[in-house]
């Protein structure tokens, strides 16, 4: 039966001190202290107390938690928390927020990039000083046959302009320089005037009367045929030098020539002419 305890004062209120209806027997220790004791719904302070969590289970929000810690609080793997003076060794960090300053050796503000290290970042002022300063310091030379030139990267633009005959056109990444119909190609049909050519090699040449010549003049060389064969022997047609302008007609017909070194006498010469008719 449940012992009941009378207080300090008798009146009406009493305390009673039960057991649950045991199903084997149990025991209570009271240690041999002076003490208070603590029930499961009352507020309490304990001091000096160890919890062993391997054999116990606390429970509560983060808050809860937050709320009963003296100074700071815990953090979470998942919330989004302020974390301060913290020093992480070797994190995996993805995609970090760098909201206002960064700091610590790791980080240096060098505009000349002084310490050359493999192992810290550069400030966005340093990058922007030290590339202004490269650029600032480089030209580009160029030599070309009538003279040179240097262009300031930093202020200046190189213009590449056409001479006679060529135009250069610039679109996108792509410069292209064309020549233009007053050049010669090797492939193309054009017309040339007043030309000049050295111990050329003319292949089904086609001569026609002008406004302002006529026909071809031929120098003291004369004419040189090659044969059916591309070999070492050809045919010259040369003239005496003339003492007068002389003119030799060629007949509207299809005939042989007669040489004096075909036929060695007059008599043979004529006779051969007869027969040719």
């Amino acid at each position: 039966s449940p012992l009941v305890f009378e207080g300090a004062t008798a009146d009406d209120y009493e305390t009673t001190l039960a057991v649950t209806d045991p199903t084997a027997d149990r025991t209570v220790t009271m240690p041999n202290a002076t003490d208070t004791i603590i029930g499961r719904a009352t507020t309490d302070t304990l001091t000096n107390k160890t919890v062993d969590l391997a054999s116990n289970t606390f429970t509560g929000s983060i808050a809860e938690w937050n709320s009963a810690l003296q100074s700071d609080s815990f953090g979470t793997l998942t919330g989004s928390e302020t974390w301060t003076q913290k020093t992480f060794t070797s994190p995996a960090i993805t995609t970090p927020t760098f909201d206002d300053s960064v700091s610590g050796t790791a980080f240096k503000d060098q505009d000349d990039m002084s310490s050359d290290s493999a192992t810290v970042a550069a400030s966005q002022q340093s990058i922007k000083a030290y590339v202004d300063a490269q650029v600032t310091a480089e030209d580009l030379d160029v030599t070309s046959d009538s003279g040179t030139i240097d262009i300031d990267l930093d202020s200046e633009t190189l213009t590449l302009a056409g001479g006679t005959g060529i135009a250069t056109t610039a679109s996108s990444t792509t410069l292209t320089m064309d020549i233009d119909s007053t050049v010669m190609t090797l492939t193309g049909s054009q017309i040339l005037t007043y030309k000049t050519f050295t111990s050329p090699i003319i292949d089904s040449m086609t001569f026609a009367s002008g406004t302002s010549t006529s026909g071809l003049s031929i120098g003291a060389t004369g004419i040189i045929f090659e044969g059916a064969t591309d070999d070492a022997y050809e045919t010259t047609i040369t003239v005496v030098d003339p003492t007068a302008d002389r003119t030799l007609t060629i007949p509207n017909e299809t005939a042989t020539l007669a040489t004096t070194g075909s036929y060695t006498t007059k008599a043979s010469h004529l006779a051969k002419l007869m027969a040719l008719g």
